[in-house]
């Protein structure tokens, strides 16, 4: 991804709930970027988000990938941080990073989304 770009990494239609969802994000100043990423969900065609933040601070990741657990956060040892938040939506959802740092970027990662009457999750998985 490069730099000063934003691109929408995740969508989903119809009546669900994100479950959890997981980014990594591959750079060599891992500080910086933390920062500089910012995160922003949109549920059910909002026109601003619901969620923005620094992608390290919304993972409490920030100033650095350091493996932690914990019921709503961890950070894993390849470096793939994770959300267990439940986030209902009616109608849609959208996930983006903007890329405010200097250097261009790899962002991978994925969600479990639960439909309304779902008995288990559906993995999907973005694009690198």
């Amino acid at each position: 991804m490069p730099h000063a770009s934003k691109r929408t990494v995740y969508t989903a239609e119809g009546t669900q709930a994100i479950e959890k969802f997981g980014l990594k994000i591959r750079c060599l100043k891992q500080e910086e970027v933390l920062r500089k990423c910012i995160l922003s969900i949109y549920f059910d065609s909002a026109s601003i988000p619901q969620v923005q933040a620094p992608a390290g601070d919304f993972f409490g990741a920030a100033p650095g990938l350091y493996p932690y657990n914990s019921l709503p956060f961890a950070v894993q040892p390849d470096s793939l941080m994770v959300c267990r938040f439940h986030m209902p939506f009616k109608e849609n959802a959208r996930i983006e990073i903007e890329n405010f740092s200097d250097e261009d970027i790899l962002v991978s990662g994925g969600a479990d989304l639960s439909g309304q009457h779902a008995r288990g999750a559906q993995p999907s998985r973005w694009p690198q």
